[in-house]
């Protein structure tokens, strides 16, 4: 006999007073749906509408939020702290998993589907759209992210996906993950960056014991337009934590200001920059890798990469900057734009391959540390 899968529990937003006419904060209502998923898992649903929203919804594991053409809006009267004084439990942010300030059991599989989220009511960023710590089995599908910090702040998660969202005018990061966030990938995302960055893969956390060691994390066929910072961004940014095992592939950055395109900092391994077109900085770097105030890079490759437009100058000696060890920088292509050096490499072990670029201003396509011995095979 054929075992029989019984549907999941669904719940309807509307059935609890979130009736998506925008005109109530419906927090309390979208509250108690979310507690009304069974302890099995369900999907909670929202109609095509409009739900101001004050303070965090938590959800828990298995949960599924659906909502194609629902939008959560800030509320004015946002809420940064709860009734007893303390910091709001999804740090901000409208949607949150329960466990996101305790030390209990993570959450697990929770999927977010086809929101919106407005965030333009809070100018100064000071809140999130989503934000989950500690959870697994996050994945955030076909959704919009407008104004607030983050899009997306995922914290010390595991194996999470973001794909085919749409994030405009955030203040701090599009799609951010923080605390050693592994097992993570963003791909098929648009950003449209205000201020800072697009994508941005640490281990640093944002209280100081919260210093992990992020892997396995990848950013594939994004593109990224006017960060002030970097387009995507891999960094370890403390002496105690660390990330291994990056992949950035295919994505394009547009940057049309003095930000960096894509680059990874301090204690990083194994990283790869390839197949990826950068256009139009303004005197930062398109594609750096370098040290940190702690630690080095090792083992990054930057491979087969298109730099369109692009000029930098003074501090920023190349275009391409690899300031780490065992770097490959090889079939990178860069045309316009003007820059003193197609590449700067002071690491040890390091090989330069087939590099092209036509608007070198100081006669010198590579700048070697020849005391660090880099193989250079088309000097």
């Amino acid at each position: 006999m054929n075992a029989v899968t019984r549907p999941a529990a669904e719940v309807n937003a509307s059935y609890y007073g979130a009736d998506g006419s925008g005109r109530v904060d419906v927090t309390a209502a979208l509250a108690a749906a979310a507690q009304a998923i069974p302890p099995g898992g369900g999907r909670l649903l929202l109609r095509p509408g409009t739900y101001p929203v004050s303070s965090s919804v938590l959800l828990g594991s298995q949960t599924e939020v659906v909502g194609f053409g629902a939008t959560l809006v800030a509320s004015g009267d946002w809420r940064r702290r709860d009734g007893a004084g303390n910091p709001s439990a999804g740090g901000y942010s409208a949607i949150a998993n329960r466990g996101f300030r305790s030390a209990g059991p993570a959450e697990r599989d929770i999927t977010l589907r086809g929101l919106t989220f407005d965030y333009t009511a809070l100018p100064l960023g000071e809140a999130h759209a989503v934000s989950f710590r500690q959870a697994s089995g996050i994945r955030i599908l076909d959704c919009r992210f407008t104004g607030g910090g983050n899009g997306t702040a995922l914290l010390a998660c595991r194996d999470t996906l973001v794909a085919r969202c749409v994030s405009r005018g955030t203040l701090n990061c599009a799609y951010d993950h923080w605390e050693g966030t592994s097992r993570a990938v963003v791909a098929d995302c648009f950003a449209a960056c205000a201020r800072n960055y697009g994508i941005l893969f640490t281990g640093v956390g944002t209280d100081a014991q919260d210093h992990r060691r992020a892997t396995d994390v990848k950013a594939v066929n994004n593109r990224i337009f006017t960060p002030t910072q970097a387009g995507i961004w891999v960094c370890s940014d403390s002496a105690a934590s660390s990330v291994a095992r990056a992949q950035i592939l295919d994505n394009y950055v547009y940057c049309g200001t003095p930000a960096d395109g894509i680059g990874a900092t301090g204690d990083v391994s194994d990283v790869v920059i390839s197949g990826n077109t950068v256009k139009a900085v303004r005197g930062g770097n398109a594609i750096f890798i370098r040290p940190d105030r702690w630690n080095r890079p090792h083992g990054a490759a930057i491979i087969g990469n298109r730099l369109l437009d692009c000029t930098t100058q003074g501090d920023n000696v190349a275009l391409i900057e690899a300031l780490g060890d065992a770097a490959v920088i090889r079939g990178n292509r860069a045309t316009g734009g003007t820059y003193p050096s197609l590449v700067w490499v002071n690491g040890a072990e390091c090989a330069l391959a087939d590099n092209q670029g036509d608007a070198v201003t100081s006669g010198q396509k590579y700048r070697i540390n020849p005391a660090r011995h880099p193989v250079v095979e088309d000097p």
